[in-house]
């Protein structure tokens, strides 16, 4: 059997699973989006159609097409519009061969007997994401400049000629009697205030995104901090599955229990557990930084960036375990010894959900002093800036924030405002699809096009209507322009 996933970090982790339940299969990683529109032409019929997908990596695809023929294969990529994009396209290329489909939300043995046991044909009809593909194409596709003017782009061009585009961050630390909270000012190049709605609810452990929050802080880009989770999450040292989700995850509950056990903290959330306060799908360590396993792996691979975000995950993992009622003491014992880290609200002001280094960072685990800096200023690089941004509009699924800040950089000066060639995009968008650069239009158009009942020539339509553009601009354009390859692309069957 075959079982496909997409990122090729979580091979060895599952494989380790499979071992222990006695599950033969191969395990093989589609690098993300395996299939999408034609690199060289539209893949667009005139009725608002696909005609043609192409592999997104020829060499990769070569590499892994015997094992997409398999006769036994499970698709198992995330439980999101992409994933769901992502087994859509595997089974249009299987053709006749059935496809299962299941998802892996949780790398433990009884998640993952049942995951496969669970396993359900993939649907013939269209996934949502399929017209946000088709409107991106539709509205930004260009074979000269090579970069769509999309929603997400048309909406960061737009905050940044506004300048709202942030270039550093100042955290503030005030000391109450109950503890100490923390407030985040965010500036633009031209001094003026940038506002971060912040996730508040009931969440106890970081997401990606607060990570991408912190990495100005210890020095790191989206794409650095995006590796180093990577790294620790395929050394069996931190897990972070659907790290947007607001679903309880009795695997964190579980690891939080282990921890106790092997670091001495008191577990307290067990204690006084309600469905608002129970561990939360997020970024958890799984084991104790100085338990026996983690000596005999210290060293190895390590980096001094991978070590530093492990201490802030443990911390926040540690405060995860706290009492929900106050959040004021933890308590850990060393030697007989206990110290104490009085931490009172550490919600509301603070962005960090204790990763900051303003908040908890080596105290709970050594024993030593905690310092809090009243002020102090973080200057931003361009891809934070672009990511933090992406964040803030909305308008982009949080697995793009680091290729969009990376492919977005050239769009800006160190300043934060728009560069040459964001100019000159911005005033393409001005020209071809004014209404995008406003997020609240952008918004408005992902909404539609992730709408789950309508069919995809109807969401289109209803986008292109959103945007102001007429359809008849794509009547004579959407033709392929070459003939496809059948041994490097294939016609989807009509849904």
């Amino acid at each position: 059997m075959i079982v496909l996933i997409e990122s090729p970090y979580k091979a060895a982790p599952l494989q380790r699973v499979f071992r222990e339940i006695g599950f033969e299969a191969k395990i093989v990683s589609t690098n993300g989006r395996l299939f999408d529109l034609p690199f060289d032409s539209f893949g667009i019929t005139r009725d608002f159609k696909v005609s043609s997908l192409e592999p997104v990596n020829a060499e990769h695809f070569d590499a892994i097409k015997p094992d997409l023929l398999n006769d036994s294969v499970i698709v198992c990529t995330d439980a999101d519009e992409e994933g769901d994009f992502i087994a859509w396209t595997i089974d249009l290329f299987r053709k006749d061969k059935k496809t299962f489909r299941s998802t892996f939300q949780e790398f433990t043995k009884e998640h993952i007997r049942a995951s496969i046991d669970s396993a359900s044909i993939i649907p013939s009809q269209e996934p949502p994401s399929l017209a946000r593909r088709l409107f991106d194409r539709l509205v930004g596709y260009s074979s000269n400049d090579g970069m769509f003017l999309s929603r997400t782009a048309g909406a960061l061009l737009g905050a940044a000629a506004s300048h709202q585009v942030p270039v550093e961050k100042t955290v503030q630390a005030s000391i109450h009697p109950n503890g100490v909270t923390f407030n985040e000012e965010y500036l633009s190049g031209f001094g003026s205030g940038v506002h971060f709605e912040q996730p508040q609810s009931t969440q106890t452990l970081p997401n990606f995104a607060h990570c991408l929050h912190l990495a100005p802080e210890i020095g790191c880009t989206p794409k650095e901090m995006f590796d180093v989770l990577q790294r620790l999450y395929a050394e069996s040292d931190i897990s972070y599955f659907r790290t947007e989700s607001t679903a309880l995850n009795q695997t964190a509950q579980q690891t939080l229990d282990r921890l106790e056990f092997e670091s001495g903290f008191l577990n307290l959330s067990r204690a006084k557990a309600s469905p608002a306060s129970m561990a939360h799908p997020g970024i958890y360590s799984t084991r104790y930084p100085d338990s026996q396993k983690d000596r005999a792996t210290r060293g190895r691979r390590s980096t001094g960036l991978q070590d530093t975000l492990r201490a802030r995950v443990f911390n926040a993992t540690v405060f995860a375990m706290s009492d929900p009622d106050g959040k004021s003491v933890l308590t850990a014992y060393e030697h007989g010894k206990a110290y104490k880290a009085a931490i009172g609200e550490a919600r509301g002001d603070t962005y960090s959900y204790p990763m900051s280094r303003f908040s908890l960072d080596d105290d709970i685990v050594s024993g030593s002093p905690r310092r809090y800096p009243a002020s102090q200023t973080f200057t931003l690089d361009k891809e934070s800036s672009i990511a933090l941004t992406l964040i803030r509009l909305g308008v982009s699924h949080p697995s793009s924030w680091v290729s969009l800040a990376n492919r977005y950089a050239c769009f800006l000066t160190q300043k934060g405002t728009l560069s040459e060639r964001g100019a000159e995009f911005h005033q393409k968008h001005k020209r071809e699809s004014p209404l995008l650069l406003e997020s609240e239009i952008s918004l408005a158009i992902e909404s539609t096009l992730l709408n789950p009942v309508l069919p995809v020539s109807d969401k289109l339509k209803k986008a292109l209507a959103l945007a102001e553009i007429p359809e008849k601009l794509f009547g004579s354009n959407l033709e392929p322009s070459q003939t496809p390859d059948p041994e490097a692309t294939f016609t989807p069957r009509s849904p």
